[in-house]
């Protein structure tokens, strides 16, 4: 039997064939991000129209309930 096996790369077409808008961002379902990305997305969009960026996660012990709100 030979079974077709997803690709990383197909998903990544599958979304951007898909999206609405002009910027994508993929990002791992256990990562907090904050409103440091948005700007620092800004400051290269304005800089270069293609462009990738990429990310180092920072490990935190989190020992309380994270509030998150709406921007």
């Amino acid at each position: 039997m030979n079974s077709v096996q997803p690709l990383l790369n197909d998903m990544f077409a599958s979304a951007e064939r898909r999206a609405s808008h002009k910027l994508l961002c993929f990002v791992n379902a256990d990562i907090i991000l904050t409103s440091e990305l948005l700007r620092a997305v800004e400051r290269v969009s304005a800089w270069q129209e293609n462009f990738l960026m990429v990310g180092r996660r920072w490990d935190v012990a989190i020992y309380r309930t994270v509030g998150f709100r709406a921007a």
